[in-house]
């Protein structure tokens, strides 16, 4: 590779972040913590114990914040418990993360 090759090659990988390996475990450590935990909210929720939905659910969304799926259901176990302001700012949030996702543009709609 010539000074040109080199150059090329430094200018594209100096503009990626750097990530080591134990950072990339760590993201799939908590990638699979997060969904361990939105099975769980769900199987909570849909046996009734919102409570217990809604603990599991806001651990997803903290390990997960990018999601906008854990997010929206996060936010839906917030209106089934007929909290006021907070479901709105979730469903919100999963808007703002995946503008084209009708299901949390429906929710929102609805629950204004």
């Amino acid at each position: 590779m010539g000074r040109l090759g080199l150059c090329a090659a430094a200018f594209l990988f100096a503009s990626r972040p750097a990530f080591s390996m134990s950072q990339i475990l760590s993201d799939t450590k908590q990638g699979n913590h997060a969904e361990a935990d939105t099975e769980e909210g769900i199987q909570f929720a849909e046996a009734g114990n919102l409570a217990w939905a809604d603990g599991e659910l806001c651990k997803t969304v903290a390990l997960a914040p990018g999601n906008a799926e854990f997010v929206r259901d996060f936010a839906t176990v917030l209106a089934m418990e007929k909290k006021l302001d907070e479901p709105t700012s979730y469903f919100q949030q999963a808007q703002k993360i995946d503008p084209p996702d009708l299901v949390a543009r429906r929710y929102l709609a609805a629950y204004l």
